[in-house]
Parts: C-alpha cells; structure tokens; sequence
C-alpha cells in the first residue's frame, strides 16, 4: 500500500471504530489531509492488509473459547449481498469474538465453542441454542431478561385466566430477584434455602398453567421430561427448569444474557451504515475488527495503539501482538 501503518491505523479506525463509510473517509482524506483516494481503494486496504494483520489475533482468541469457564452467546442478522447472514457473539470475561456465519443453527456454536465444554453459557432461549444445549451437556443459564418479557406479554392475552397466571409470575419473580440481591445480608446456608424455596413457588405456579396456548408453551420450558440414552435401556429424567436457575446456586452466574447483547449493539450500528456486506473477505474484516475492539474495550487497551502494532508488525514480518492479557 502506498500509505504506512500509522494512516492505515486511521483509516481502519475510522471505518470500523467511528462508523465511517468508505464516502466519508474519501472526503475526509481528501479535504483535511489533501490526499485524494477512492471508496474502491480504501475498500482494498480494510479488506486486504488491515484485515490480514487481526489475522492471527482473531484466530488466538477464537481458540482460546473452550477453555473458558463461562461464555455469553448472542446473534443478530446481517445482510451479505443481500442474502442473510449471523453476526455471532461470544463472550468471556477478558474478550469478546465475533464471527459472521451463513446459518444461524447449532452447527456454528458446535464450531466456536465445541461439544465437550464444562463452563456455563448464558443463552436467549433460542431453538439452535436449546439444542446445543440440550444434546451435548452443556450447562445453560437462559436469560431472565427475556423470559420476564415474554410473561408480561401475557398480561395482555385475552384469557383471564392466563393473565392472573403471568401476574402470580411476575410477583414470584420480583420476590425470587429481591432475596437474590440482598444475598450478602445472609448466611450462606441461609441464602441457599432462600433461593430453593423462591424456585420451588416459581416452579408451583409455572408448571400449572391455564389453558391456553402461549401458557403451555411458556410452561413447557419448565417440564421435567423423560430421555433415553443409546447405551442404557434405562428412562431418566431431565428437569428443564434447572437451566434457567443456575444463577441462584452457582457462584458468579448471572440471570440474564445483557452483556452479550450490549457487546453486538456495536456492530448493528455498523450494519445499519454499511447494508452489510458483499464478500467473504469483507465478513471477515469485520470480524476481526469488532473483536479487536470489543476486547480492548473491555480490557482498558487502546484500540488504535493494538491495530497500530498489529499492522507495524505485518509490515515488518514479526508476529503479531496478542488480545490475550496474561
């Protein structure tokens, strides 16, 4: 390229960070620096070496998900050439990826996160995340944040019945969530028969519900149902409901999934500039690029300092630098 690495910093700064397009870049390149360029070559460079030099730092952290002792999913559409595409999310405490896939099924969770993971995942109650979920073992903690919305929809259904029963959730979930916080105001032996006894009425009330159809269906998540492995003739059961109470018995489990829909909040504002996108490579500019600034967000790191050193060290042949701390 014929700029050095400190200007092709700016411009992948100002196109993935600052939410630039490629118009706006030329205009800025053109009236504040006096150097006329085209969207066609600022396009080649983000594409090209900027987005080869996150390369091996995308790949790092995308290796390093299994190992993780808790993760954070989330998705959000994105349009490639028109057609649709997923933005997938994962989060762990020191980094966040993004990968963009065509499909939005379990087969990709079973890519970034593997079908042997022992930590936990918060989860959207989700088809391809309850499968994953479900067929290999994984221990889920689905969002409280969506579920609550989900019942006070139910306050609005026509069915009187169906009402009273989302209201009797709602007051069991205000009360499960006032003796979860005030948690550090009790003995540990104590908050544990706290919180069974806040599941055990949440669970009374849920697992009756009235007859109507959206009722079943939100009681369904709670069933206790009946599985047959391929090497027993054995039938066991599997409560559903314990994936959505982690939280109250596990040490550092949050009830919802807001983190990771925070963290993707930033690359839908970039979808909205840019309608997407129209190739492979440009998928994965983008990927690279909202991880690298997601994680150094999230870890105190100056963007602009690690794309800098990233490009700098492509340009000279050395490795490139880590998203990893120690």
């Amino acid at each position: 390229p014929i700029f050095g690495p400190r200007m092709l910093s700016m411009i992948g700064w100002l196109k993935s960070r600052a939410h630039c397009s490629y118009s706006t870049i030329a205009i800025w390149m053109d009236d504040v620096l006096g150097v006329p360029v085209s969207r066609g070559y600022l396009a080649k460079l983000c594409n090209g070496v900027i987005s080869a030099s996150l390369a091996a730092a995308h790949a790092q952290v995308k290796q390093a998900i299994p190992e993780q002792s808790q993760l954070g999913s989330d998705e959000s559409s994105l349009k490639n050439n028109g057609k649709k595409h997923w933005i997938w999310c994962i989060t762990a405490p020191l980094f966040t990826l993004f990968h963009i896939a065509s499909s939005r099924s379990r087969s990709v969770l079973e890519e970034l996160i593997g079908t042997d993971f022992k930590g936990f995942i918060h989860f959207d109650y989700f088809s391809a995340n309850c499968s994953f979920a479900w067929n290999f073992g994984i221990k889920a903690q689905y969002c409280w944040a969506h579920l609550i919305r989900d019942i006070r929809f139910l306050l609005k259904h026509p069915d009187k019945k169906t009402k009273e029963w989302a209201k009797q959730l709602l007051d069991r979930s205000r009360k499960m969530f006032s003796a979860w916080h005030g948690r550090d105001e009790m003995s540990e032996a104590g908050f544990h028969r706290s919180m069974v006894m806040h599941r055990d009425r949440f669970l009374e009330i849920v697992r009756k519900p009235p007859d109507s159809t959206e009722a079943g269906n939100l009681a369904a998540r709670f069933a206790v149902i009946p599985f047959q492995t391929e090497d027993s003739n054995e039938i066991e059961s599997y409560d559903l409901s314990t994936d959505y109470f982690r939280f109250l018995f596990e040490p550092g489990v949050e009830p919802t999934n807001n983190h990771s829909e925070q963290q993707i909040r930033h690359c839908v504002i970039d979808r909205r500039i840019t309608q997407g996108t129209r190739s492979a490579v440009g998928q994965r500019y983008h990927e690279r690029m909202w991880t690298a600034i997601a994680t150094c967000t999230k870890q105190g790191r100056s963007f602009f300092h690690f794309l800098h050193e990233s490009i700098s060290a492509n340009h000279n042949g050395q490795p490139a630098p880590s998203l990893l701390t120690d």
